[in-house]
């Protein structure tokens, strides 16, 4: 049964699965969103929200935490100074948004866009 499980495997191993993650939370901090496949999307907001989180904190164990993931200071930079700050709110999560798009015309595989959340609607 698969009962509260809700880690997505994206079809990898598991070193494959983290170097892509990695990869695509890069680029969201770095750009502020990028489209993706659904299932990808649906696997980073997660990642990059603990990430914000520990940010967040600001702490040293959990900047190298971050660094040790991400391996670009630069990126951890752009995290703790330019990230952090335009955030609105402090809570646990939802800094990311996932809004669906059309297809992808080559193969037909379902996009959407990981976007970070500077503001809070009210």
């Amino acid at each position: 049964m698969r009962h509260r499980k809700k880690l997505s495997k994206l079809n990898r191993p598991s070193d494959q699965r983290l170097s892509l993650l990695n990869t695509l939370a890069k680029q969201l901090i770095t750009h502020g969103q990028i489209v993706t496949t659904q299932a990808r999307a649906k696997a980073l907001a997660p990642y990059v929200d603990g990430m914000i989180n520990k940010a967040i904190k600001g702490e040293v164990k959990d900047l190298r935490t971050i660094n040790t993931r991400l391996n670009d200071r630069r990126v951890v930079y752009l995290l703790k100074h330019e990230i952090v700050p335009k955030l609105t709110r402090k809570s646990d999560g939802g800094y990311t948004r996932i809004v669906k798009m059309p297809p992808r015309r080559g193969d037909g595989s379902f996009q959407a866009m990981v976007a970070i959340m500077y503001e809070q609607a009210d």
